[in-house]
């Protein structure tokens, strides 16, 4: 029987006992460094899913704003000067943000996950 619980989800929590996946969940969940730790709650919040392998596959960092995440892709997929020459400083970030986060991504105070 377990009277208290702390530094892991309320879900996983229970009086009468925990079943060998919900302390598996609490073991990963342990071996995370705090800041995963406040995505990983975010990411629950969010989506309503706690499973530490999703959370996973489907975080994508921590950034300021859309933008922001927008400009760290376009700059690690493409190369815009080779692509658009002097063009490439009218490229639209925001407009690109606004399009990757309609299906693709989820922003939810600064964390950004895969849909």
């Amino acid at each position: 029987m377990y009277q208290d619980y702390e530094c892991f989800p309320s879900a996983w929590y229970s009086e009468s006992g925990i079943d060998e996946d919900t302390f598996d969940r609490i073991m990963e969940y342990a071996d995370m460094d705090d800041d995963d730790r406040d995505a990983f709650d975010e990411f629950s919040e969010a989506f309503g899913n706690d499973c530490v392998a999703s959370f996973k596959e489907r975080y994508m960092g921590q950034w300021d704003s859309e933008k922001d995440f927008a400009e760290h892709i376009v700059d690690e997929c493409y190369n815009l000067d080779d692509m658009m020459g002097h063009l490439a400083s009218y490229f639209d970030y925001e407009a690109y943000a606004r399009d990757l986060f309609i299906d693709d991504f989820y922003f939810s105070n600064g964390y950004v996950f895969r849909r």
